[in-house]
């Protein structure tokens, strides 16, 4: 199924193959239309993304959860998490996390102005929103979801180092977190 989302993807747009490879998988760059306009090329695997990287840190996590929410136990809710590890980072100034794709406008999901990193760890989520096919539509859509993430984190003084981070959910996976928010909505 994942060579077929990249075959699909292959055959939607434009990608640049390479001879580098990612945990065995040849690594493709990938455009990517972001918000505003600009396009940058990011690199994907049949696999799925891989995880965007700098001297100074590296992403580890752009993904969603689903549970209860915590007024209402029946009440299903979606919430984004981010998290990037700190290689060579000095003191924290902020941390923003932005959906720039498939949206057509900057979507800041987390702003940190107080940033700390608990053993070189930062972590950071949105506040949840409930979820269904009114609220989180692309959750029910029978296609794959693909996002991207752009991590904006500022260390005290300096510019922003700025990573933009693909994220994609397959209509299985998807499959699997409608199943839970249908539990949750049944309990």
């Amino acid at each position: 199924m994942k060579r077929y989302f990249l075959l699909l993807l292959a055959l939607t747009f434009p990608v640049t193959s390479s001879a580098r490879e990612y945990m065995g998988y040849e690594v493709v760059s990938f455009p990517f239309t972001l918000a505003g306009g600009e396009v940058v090329k990011l690199p994907i695997t049949a696999a799925g993304p891989i995880p965007a990287e700098t001297r100074k840190l590296k992403v580890e996590v752009a993904g969603f959860s689903v549970g209860p929410s915590a007024k209402n136990p029946k009440a299903p809710v979606l919430s984004w998490h981010f998290g990037f590890t700190a290689k060579r980072l000095k003191p924290l100034e902020s941390v923003e996390i932005a959906e720039v794709f498939p949206s057509k406008t900057v979507n800041t999901l987390v702003f940190d102005a107080s940033p700390t990193l608990e053993s070189g760890y930062w972590k950071g989520g949105v506040i949840a929103v409930p979820a269904g096919p009114q609220t989180t539509p692309w959750l029910y859509d029978t296609e794959a979801s693909i996002f991207v993430f752009r991590f904006s984190v500022r260390e005290k003084g300096k510019r922003p180092i700025v990573l933009y981070q693909p994220a994609w959910f397959s209509k299985e996976a998807k499959d699997v977190f409608r199943l839970q928010v249908a539990r949750i909505a049944e309990n």
